[in-house]
């Protein structure tokens, strides 16, 4: 696996339409079930992720707002030493856009993002823990969040087109 990680953007944006296409492709591709799909996706991504520290990059905590569970304002507060609410005034933003309702990080970059490390890593929110997904099943049901992702996670973008060499996909 040849690892591309500078200017992950640029080169998601060349690939978008085709990544598009091999989303269609897994859709109807019979070579694998759901599970062995999974467990390659799961392969490549072990793959990708040792290739590269994920600190030297830091695209997602400079450019996503993940979602917090209850359990996470709960713990981060603590952390913090304040209330919930407290945490919820000065870091938090309630949102009810998109695929999930709650309370997600205001800004972005991510305030706890300092010198290319969380400072908050032990009491991170479950989002931040699981980003970028890959180990997730059900995957040809998610990649609509993949090629998304693929913008930001250098992981994430590597997975895809090491997938579609592994499943000799040819765009048409």
């Amino acid at each position: 696996m040849q690892f591309k990680y500078e200017n992950v953007e640029s080169l998601a944006k060349e690939k978008e339409a085709e990544n598009w296409d091999f989303r269609r492709f897994l859709k109807f591709y019979d070579g694998l079930s759901d599970d062995e799909l999974d467990q390659l996706v799961f392969k490549i991504a072990d793959e990708a992720s040792s290739m590269i520290e994920c600190t030297t990059c830091g695209r997602c905590c400079k450019e996503l707002k993940p979602m917090l569970s209850h359990e996470d304002e709960k713990r981060l507060a603590v952390r913090l030493g304040l209330t919930v609410e407290q945490l919820r005034e000065e870091y938090l933003q309630y949102s009810d856009t998109g695929d999930e309702q709650g309370w997600q990080m205001r800004a972005s970059p991510c305030c706890f993002h300092r010198d290319k490390k969380c400072i908050v890593y032990e009491d991170r929110p479950q989002n931040c823990r699981d980003y970028p997904y890959l180990h997730e099943s059900d995957f040809s049901s998610r990649t609509m969040g993949m090629i998304e992702w693929t913008f930001t996670c250098p992981i994430v973008f590597n997975v895809m087109e090491e997938l579609k060499q592994a499943l000799k996909f040819k765009r048409r």
